[in-house]
């Protein structure tokens, strides 16, 4: 998995596997989709190494509304813990490909 944060600091990315990934529906046509993993390689905007760091986050895809994902939460994660609080996806969203 490739993840690629642009903060407001400056561009957040990582390589990773994932270990953990738990997808939840509710009524509202919403889904949850929680996972974590290990980082294999990666940055902080700042330049911080997270190569063997674990992390977590959560992405909300509700219908006729922008996607929403938390930002990641690094170390002492436990599996599918998901991750900080929820801000918009304000580019252009989440993307699956195949390498």
């Amino acid at each position: 998995m490739s993840f690629a944060h642009h903060s407001p600091i400056g561009l957040n990315h990582f390589v990773g596997s994932v270990s953990c990934l738990q997808i939840t529906t509710a009524g509202d046509d919403r889904a949850v989709v929680q996972l974590s993993g290990v980082i294999g390689s990666g940055s902080t905007a700042n330049g911080t190494s997270l190569a063997g760091r674990s992390y977590a986050f959560t992405i909300v895809d509700q219908a006729n509304k922008p996607q929403q994902f938390s930002l990641p939460r690094f170390d002492g994660t436990t599996p599918c813990e998901g991750g900080k609080a929820l801000v918009p996806v304000t580019q252009a969203g989440y993307r699956i490909t195949g390498t």
